[in-house]
C-alpha cells in the first residue's frame, strides 16, 4: 500500500497524513477462552474505601405529606424532607442487595415507578420485581417483601397492587396482568391474572379510578378490567382509541398520552362515568412533541411536562372539550430539563419535577403565570475517568451516558485515609464534559469532548483553578483521550476526525498548537494512542483497529502494521508493557497480542467472560486490571499470557458500572465506577464473602459513527501507573 506523507509546515503547525499498509485480522480460532460467570474465583478484591455523592437518574415522583419519594433508575428509591421547599434535604435512600449475573445485570429498559400506600412504599423496579418497602421511619426504609416478576407498570389500591408483568411463555403475543394482595407484605400472594401471552395484547400504564382498573392496550384500546373479586378479574368493557399509553384520570375522565412519529403529541380524554361503557369525547392536540405519562391537577388546572422542549405547561381544563393554555414554564438554568415525573402539593404550592438530568427541582406555582424554580437537588452525575497524584484522587463526572450537552465536572477527592475519600475541590463546566484526566504536578489537563484542553491549578485542591484553554471547533466528532510528556511540555489530544494535535503548554496560561498529524484512513476513528520510543500504538473505536507506527522521524511518520479486531468488536483502550499488547473490547474482556515483530503482530490469546463492554486496561506485576462496564472490575492472572486467566471479580449489586481503572505502584486499585464514583479495593488471597460494589454514574466518550480523515497519535503509558509520566 503507498504511504503518503503530506507536510503542512510552519513551526507551530504542522500536519502529516499517513496511510497503513500491513493487515493482520484477528483468528479467534484455538485463542478464546470462555470465563463464565459463577466461576469459583481463586482471588477476592477486598473493599477499602468508596467515595459516594450521586444517586441516578430520576424517574417517578409522589408526594406524602412533607416527604418526597424519588424512584431513580440504577439508583433505588429516595425520600426527601421537603418542610422548606428551597432547601429539599435527602434523608433516606433504599437499594436493595442481590445478586447479579449476565442474564440478570441492573440494565433494564423498564424505569423505575413508586406508590405510596400509607406506610408501604411500592417500587417497581423492572427485572427486579415489585417491592413492598416500610417507609414508617423515612430514615430507614426496609424492604418487607417482593413479588418476582419484570414489572412493565403497575396501580396500587388499598391493600391490592395491579400489575403488569412481561409474559413468560414461549411465542409470547402479550404480557400479563396480574392482582397481586399485600395485606401482608411480608409475603405478597398473587390471587389471580389474566394472560394475554397466546390471545395477544399488550397492557400498558393500569390505573384505579371508580372500582376498576384502566389500561391502554397497546396499538388497539383501552379496556376496563373488573376487579372487585380479586380471584376472578375481568375484561368487561373497552372503547377502541389506538397508539396511545395511559396517564391518568382526574373525576369522571381518563387522559391518555399519543406520540406521533414526525408530529405532535396529543391527549386524548375518556369519559368513564359509567366505567362499563367508556367514550371518547375529545382531543387535545398539544403542540409538542412528546409528553410525559405524569399529569398533576388543581381544580380546573392541569400541569403537563414536555422534555422536547424542556417546559412546564399549565392548562385549562374547565371546559374538557375546549383545553387552553394558561401558561409556559421553560427552566431558566444553562442545562435543558428532561422531565420524567411530576407531583403537586397544593398546600404549598409546590410543583416537585423529578428530572432525568438535574435531579429534584421545586416549582413555586403560587403565581400560575410566573413559575419559578426555589428549590433544587442534584442527584447525577457519572464517574467516567480519574487519575491519582499524590494523596488526591481527580473524578471526572458528567450527566449521565447520553448527555453530551450538559454540564460535567471535576471533584478532587481526599485518599491520605483510603478507607474514608473525602471531597475536597470540584470544577464545574456547564457547556463541556470531561473525557480524560491527567495530573502532574499540581496540574490538571483534561480533554473536553467538544471545545479541546483545559488546564487547571490543582495546587490548592479546594481551590482548583482555570489557568488556560486550547479551543478547536472541528466540524463533527469528540476530543478523546490526551497523553502529557512532561519533559518537553507537550499535551497530545486525540479528536476522531481532526487528528492528534501536539499542543505546547510550557505557558499553561496559553497553550498553543504546535502540530497535528492525520491518518487518512475512512475506517480508522482514533480513540487513544500510547507511545514507547519511536513506536506509536493507536486505536480505532468502530472499525476495533490497532495501528502500530514508527514515529522515529515525527514529521514523517511511518505505518508498520494494521491488526483488526472485527468491524463492530471496537477497542475501548489498550496498555502497552515491553512486546505485549493487552486490549480490551466491545466483545472481549481481555486480547494479548505479542507485538515484538511491530510488522506483524500476534494474536496470542482471547479471553470472554460474557459481559462485553470493556472500558479501561491497566497491566501491573502478573495481573491485568479491567474496568468491564456493567461487569464491574474484573482481574485477571497474565503470567502466561497465552492461558489468561480470571482469577477475582467485583461489582455493585445493581448499579455497578465501572469506567475507569488505576493500580498505584503499592497494589491499591482505584476504580471510577457507577453511582459512587471513586472505589478502593485491595487483590487478596483468599475469596472474601459477599464483597459489594457501589457505584456512581459517570460516563465515558461517546465515539461519533463518521469516517473522515484520522491521525496518527502519540501517546505513552497512560496515566493509569504514576511512575509512568513522561
Amino acid at each position: 500500500m503507498l504511504l503518503v506523507v503530506i507536510i503542512l509546515a510552519s513551526c507551530l503547525n504542522f500536519k502529516a497524513t499517513i496511510i497503513l499498509a500491513t493487515n493482520n485480522k484477528i483468528n479467534e480460532q484455538n485463542l478464546q477462552n470462555n470465563a463464565l460467570i459463577g466461576e469459583n474465583f481463586t482471588k477476592s478484591l477486598q473493599e477499602i474505601g468508596q467515595y459516594r455523592e450521586r444517586y441516578g437518574y430520576p424517574c417517578d415522583i409522589k408526594i406524602q405529606g412533607k416527604l418526597v419519594f424519588m424512584a431513580c433508575k440504577m439508583g433505588g428509591l429516595l425520600i426527601f424532607n421537603i418542610s422548606d421547599p428551597t432547601k429539599p434535604k435527602l434523608i433516606g435512600t433504599f437499594d436493595e442487595e442481590r445478586d447479579v449475573s449476565y442474564k440478570n445485570d441492573w440494565s433494564s429498559n423498564l424505569a423505575p415507578s413508586i406508590k405510596i400506600q400509607g406506610e408501604i412504599a411500592v417500587l417497581g423496579d423492572g427485572y427486579n420485581g415489585l417491592l413492598f418497602i416500610n417507609i414508617s421511619n423515612p430514615k430507614k426504609p426496609v424492604l418487607l417483601g417482593k413479588h418476582q416478576a419484570v414489572v412493565e407498570g403497575f396501580c396500587v389500591k388499598g391493600n391490592y397492587a395491579y400489575v403488569i408483568v412481561e409474559g413468560s411463555a414461549s411465542g409470547n403475543q402479550g404480557n400479563v396482568f396480574r392482582i397481586i394482595d399485600f395485606s401482608d407484605p411480608t409475603n405478597p400472594v398473587l390471587t389471580a391474572e389474566i394472560n394475554r401471552t397466546q390471545t395477544g395484547g399488550y397492557y400498558i400504564n393500569p390505573v384505579f379510578s371508580k372500582g376498576y382498573v384502566f389500561s391502554a392496550l397497546l396499538g388497539r384500546k383501552v379496556v376496563t378490567i373488573n376487579v372487585s373479586d380479586p380471584y376472578n378479574p375481568l375484561e368487561v368493557a373497552s372503547v377502541n382509541i389506538t397508539g396511545t399509553s395511559m396517564m391518568t384520570t382526574k373525576n369522571d375522565f381518563l387522559f391518555l398520552y399519543k406520540f406521533r412519529i414526525g408530529g405532535t403529541a396529543a391527549i386524548e380524554i375518556i369519559n368513564i362515568s359509567n366505567p362499563l361503557a367508556p367514550e371518547h369525547i375529545t382531543t387535545y392536540e398539544s403542540g409538542y412533541y412528546t409528553l410525559e405519562d405524569d399529569l398533576a391537577f388543581n381544580n380546573s388546572m392541569v400541569f403537563i411536562a414536555t422534555s422536547s422542549q424542556s417546559k412546564i405547561v399549565v392548562l385549562n381544563i374547565s371546559d374538557i372539550k375546549n383545553i387552553t393554555i394558561i401558561s409556559e414554564f421553560k427552566n431558566p438554568l444553562d442545562s435543558s430539563m428532561d422531565i420524567a415525573s411530576i407531583a403537586l402539593s397544593i398546600e404549598q404550592k409546590i410543583l416537585y419535577v423529578a428530572d432525568f438530568i438535574n435531579g429534584l427541582h421545586c416549582i413555586n406555582v403560587s403565581n400560575i403565570t410566573q413559575l419559578k424554580i426555589v428549590g433544587l437537588f442534584d442527584t447525577n452525575g457519572l464517574a467516567t475517568c480519574l487519575d491519582i497524584e499524590g494523596e488526591y484522587a481527580y473524578l471526572g463526572s458528567r450527566r449521565g451516558e447520553f448527555f453530551t450537552c450538559y454540564h460535567s465536572r471535576l471533584e478532587i477527592i481526599s485518599i491520605a485515609n483510603m478507607s474514608k475519600p473525602v471531597l475536597i475541590g470540584k470544577y464545574d463546566f456547564w457547556d463541556e464534559f470531561i473525557q480524560d484526566i491527567e495530573v502532574v504536578d499540581g496540574i490538571a489537563y483534561l480533554s473536553m469532548a467538544f471545545k479541546g484542553l483545559s488546564i487547571l491549578n490543582v495546587s490548592d485542591p479546594a481551590n482548583p483553578t482555570l489557568l488556560g484553554v486550547y479551543t478547536n471547533n472541528p466540524e463533527y466528532g469528540f476530543f478523546q483521550r490526551l497523553w502529557f510528556d512532561n519533559e518537553h511540555k507537550r499535551c497530545y489530544l486525540t479528536h476522531e476526525y481532526s487528528g492528534l494535535l501536539i499542543i505546547d503548554c510550557a505557558d499553561p496560561t496559553n497553550p498553543t498548537l504546535y502540530a497535528t498529524i492525520l491518518i487518512s484512513e475512512p475506517d480508522f476513528i482514533l480513540t487513544n494512542v500510547v507511545i514507547q520510543g519511536d513506536i506509536a500504538y493507536l486505536s480505532s473505536s468502530l472499525a476495533g483497529i490497532l495501528l502500530i507506527a514508527d514515529i522515529s522521524v515525527p514529521f514523517y511518520p511511518v505505518a508498520l502494521s494494521w491488526t483488526y479486531f472485527g468491524t463492530w468488536n471496537y477497542i475501548s483502550d489498550f496498555f502497552v508493557r515491553g512486546n505485549l499488547i493487552y486490549v480490551t473490547t466491545r466483545n472481549n474482556l481481555i486480547a494479548i497480542l505479542d507485538a515484538s515483530n511491530k510488522n506483524d503482530p500476534k494474536f496470542m490469546s482471547i479471553l470472554n467472560n460474557h459481559w462485553a463492554f470493556g472500558q479501561e486496561i491497566v497491566a501491573d506485576g502478573n495481573y491485568a486490571y479491567i474496568a468491564q462496564y456493567a461487569g464491574g472490575l474484573r482481574v485477571v492472572d497474565v503470567t502466561n499470557p497465552s492461558e489468561p486467566k480470571e482469577v477475582a471479580a467485583v461489582r455493585d449489586h445493581y448499579r455497578g458500572l465501572c469506567f475507569d481503572v488505576f493500580v498505584r505502584e503499592d497494589g491499591t486499585i482505584f476504580i471510577a465506577d457507577g453511582w459512587d464514583g471513586l472505589e478502593v479495593y485491595r487483590l487478596v488471597e483468599e475469596k472474601s464473602t459477599n464483597v459489594i460494589l457501589y457505584s456512581t454514574m459517570f460516563l465515558l466518550p461517546v465515539s461519533s459513527f463518521l469516517a473522515v480523515n484520522f491521525i496518527v497519535l502519540v501517546h505513552t503509558l497512560k496515566k493509569k501507573e504514576a511512575g509512568d509520566k513522561l
